[in-house]
């Protein structure tokens, strides 16, 4: 198991192997991955 933080953990406050959870969810729901991606969960964790 890998020690450390991913980059995706650092800008988004989720796991790198949590996204395609995420993602799945997004397109299960009608919802922009990208916009959730960037305009919420960025700003959220960068808050």
């Amino acid at each position: 198991m890998k020690k450390g933080l991913d980059a995706t953990f650092v800008h988004y406050g989720i796991r790198k192997d949590d996204l395609p959870l995420i993602e799945a969810i997004c397109h299960q729901h009608g919802i922009d991955f990208d916009w959730l991606q960037e305009d919420v969960l960025k700003r959220y964790h960068a808050h």
